[in-house]
């Protein structure tokens, strides 16, 4: 997801309503940092979950442009319109999104001045504006991308040191140390699919022995590449639990204790969430107050 995902929900019943919603799209791609999605018609459920449901997920933010869909008579009532139920159902799921995953989703409304706003609708106040001639609406969704902070979903990096313990020699004591690399999940939304590169600078290496040192891996290292690892469905990057991905060790020699600085570029990213990319830098000064306190410990 390097750009905004605006989710696009127009009817289709008419070759005029079709074209709106791509007239709407073209507009958004044409935007630099923005890419629409129009709906498409889909003829079976896992159609429906790779497409519809799936950009749903996955979006910043929705326009949505309301026709009429003729008179609804109810006991008690007078007669009113109503508009696409597909519609109403898409505004829905986002609202979902915004109470249990945290993610405020900018909705855009237009609507037929005849229709009447119903169900879920009615507490969003989302104040849809009339519909017009497709250019008033270009120019409106125009102003309302400019407008509107929409969310940023990203994973984060994570790191943290482990002993490798200690050895001494005729040339004199060895630290172990190593440096596990990990993935973080701030946000109320399980990640799904993640995929993380670490780059070590040179010096270093990714250890092969897994995050455990005997050959355990919580995301599988891609074949040729042993600084890339992804994952499936089954594998979850849950809220505020890191997860470990990659060692890197580090030796540090007494008493000079020097050490050529550890930096590492990581690539990051899960479905449904940006790419996050940078570097994480790892001194000498971390790794020797790391053993430090290590060894006051041992002595205390």
């Amino acid at each position: 997801m390097g750009a905004n995902l605006i989710f696009i929900s127009c009817g289709q019943r008419t070759e005029e309503e079709k074209k709106i919603g791509a007239r709407i799209k073209e507009y958004i791609d044409g935007i630099e940092g923005y890419e629409g999605y129009f709906a498409e018609k889909v003829s079976s459920l896992h159609g429906l979950t790779e497409s519809i449901l799936a950009k749903l997920q996955e979006c910043s933010g929705c326009v949505a442009v309301m026709h009429s869909r003729g008179i609804v008579r109810q006991n008690g009532e007078s007669e009113h319109f109503r508009s696409s139920i597909w519609i109403n159902q898409e505004i829905a799921i986002l609202a979902y999104r915004t109470i249990v995953d945290g993610d405020e989703i900018p909705i855009l409304v237009f609507s037929d001045p005849q229709v009447r706003i119903e169900g879920i609708m009615k507490y969003l106040h989302l104040n849809p504006k009339t519909t017009e001639r497709a250019d008033a609406m270009i120019k409106e969704i125009g102003t309302w991308l400019k407008t509107q902070s929409f969310p940023v979903r990203r994973l984060d990096e994570c790191h943290d040191l482990q002993s490798g313990g200690t050895s001494r020699g005729h040339d004199g004591t060895r630290h172990a140390v190593y440096v596990k690399l990990g993935v973080r999940n701030r946000t109320r939304k399980e990640a799904r699919f993640p995929h993380a590169v670490f780059e070590p600078c040179e010096g270093y290496a990714i250890n092969n022995s897994g995050v455990d040192g005997n050959g355990t891996w919580n995301l599988e290292p891609e074949p040729g590449n042993r600084c890339a690892f992804k994952g499936g469905a089954n594998d979850i990057v849950h809220r505020d639990e890191p997860l470990w991905v990659a060692r890197i060790a580090v030796g540090i020699k007494e008493p000079d204790r020097a050490m050529k600085p550890l930096i590492v570029k990581y690539r990051i990213r899960a479905q449904g969430f940006d790419v996050a990319d940078g570097e994480i830098q790892v001194p000498q000064t971390e790794i020797v107050k790391f053993i430090d306190e290590r060894m006051l410990r041992r002595t205390g």
